[in-house]
């Protein structure tokens, strides 16, 4: 069987960030104008921001159980990806709360 084949996302994410730690993964804008410019976030800085967040969930709440389910009320941004890779990471399934 392909070890590829079925892992999960943050897996992919941890492996790229390993052997490809500066390929870019997103721009994101500075602030509200363009002339703000822009952040590149990298394989690397996903990976480092991701481990970061499932380590703070983890202090606060644990690690999942049972696939248990955490919410994320938030902008549909970067940080809902890290987050729902950082749950992944530590054993939880996401939930998006839509903000209207």
């Amino acid at each position: 069987m392909d070890p590829k084949k079925n892992r999960l996302l943050v897996k992919t994410v941890d492996d790229a960030a390993e052997t490809e730690p500066k390929r870019l993964f997103a721009k994101v804008p500075q602030g509200t104008e363009l002339s703000d410019g822009f952040l590149n976030i990298t394989m690397e800085g996903l990976a480092r921001a991701v481990n970061c967040m499932a380590w703070w969930i983890e202090g606060i709440i644990g690690k999942g159980k049972n696939q248990e389910t955490l919410a994320y009320m938030a902008k549909n941004d970067v940080r809902y990806c890290i987050f729902f890779l950082a749950c992944q990471k530590i054993g939880y399934q996401v939930r998006r709360a839509l903000i209207i």
